[in-house]
């Protein structure tokens, strides 16, 4: 059996099974974002969720991973500030020698790819939980401040 899910944004949800993986499809009668087939030992067939639906499932699996381990690191900066670091390297970059207001902080467990920059971007951009009301800028943050920040957070 092919099982047809969709994404709510908290967890694959089972939306039926089907003999046929193209009869899943033709089953949603084309609204289909947000979906995939799953087969019976459970690997995906088709996905057809958004780059912000793959992004969530990123983060529900990465939940209970300890803050403590956080290995990098995004910050949200105005452009005043952006315009007093730009021309230094990230590598060189430290709270130590700069300093920056920082508007967000979000700290990822792997490098982020261009998708976390961007679905990052969007929920500051209009997210009424998250939304920053002056023009900013996203960068890496730089190690210092991941390090300082996550023992600040527990100790």
């Amino acid at each position: 059996m092919i099982k047809i899910e969709y994404w709510n944004t908290k967890e694959w949800v089972n939306a039926g099974e089907f003999n046929n993986e193209n009869i899943c499809w033709m089953s949603l009668g084309g609204d289909d974002e947000n979906y995939r087939t799953v087969d019976g030992n459970g690997n995906v067939l088709t996905d057809k969720s958004t780059e912000q639906a793959k992004f969530e499932q990123q983060v529900e699996i990465e939940k209970d991973k300890p803050f403590s381990e956080i290995t990098h690191a995004i910050i949200a900066i105005g452009k005043d500030d952006m315009d007093r670091i730009k021309n230094v390297s990230p590598d060189k970059l430290s709270t130590d020698d700069f300093y920056f207001n920082i508007l967000h902080f979000c700290g990822y467990w792997s490098e982020p790819n261009v998708n976390e920059y961007l679905g990052l971007y969007n929920e500051l951009k209009h997210d009424s939980e998250f939304k920053i009301d002056e023009e900013f800028y996203l960068v890496p943050a730089p190690k210092d401040l991941i390090e300082r920040t996550i023992r600040e957070c527990f100790e």
